[in-house]
């Protein structure tokens, strides 16, 4: 199963940060007799992709029974951050709120930014850290490559292998 590149961050940015969401193209199927409908984009849900990306830690760590109490503790932290990024989204057709307009009205949105990423953040590392005392060697390895320099799992390239 494909990961995204940087989840946490992915996660983080989208609760209400500044984010946004994957889009999947899907065909849509005309009604008989109709013109063919062209692409639509549907939008995935922030708890549909933290789900998916569980379920791919789990695969790609190899969690074993044992550990499953401190995985689950982390796969807790990741789905209350994808409910959270889920409960900021507006509404659909609910129009945009008003950008800041000043360079200060700027700095403080992203300071404010800053600031929920950085309780995103810890909250994810106390979650992680337990977890990656119990992995194996082995484990420690894939997760090492798995959370990369920027402290978050990594997108695999298209040979399976860390991006650079």
């Amino acid at each position: 199963m494909k990961s995204l590149r940087y989840p946490l961050t992915a996660l983080l940015l989208a609760s209400g940060i500044a984010g946004g969401s994957l889009a999947f193209a899907q065909t849509q199927v005309p009604a008989p007799g109709a013109a063919p409908a062209g692409p639509a984009v549907e939008r995935l849900s922030p708890s549909t992709r933290v789900e998916g990306h569980i379920a791919s830690l789990r695969a790609m760590l190899k969690i074993t029974d044992a550990q499953a109490p401190q995985f689950e503790v982390l796969a807790k932290v990741m789905r209350d951050q994808a409910a959270a990024m889920q409960a900021a989204r507006p509404a659909p057709g609910t129009p945009r709120p008003a950008q800041p307009v000043s360079a200060v009205e700027r700095l403080e949105a992203r300071s404010a930014m800053h600031k929920r990423m950085i309780v995103g953040q810890d909250a994810y590392l106390n979650a992680l850290k337990p977890l990656y005392a119990s992995l194996s060697a082995e484990q420690k390895t894939t997760a090492d490559q798995l959370f990369g320099k920027r402290g978050g799992p990594r997108h695999h390239g298209p040979k399976g292998g860390p991006r650079p």
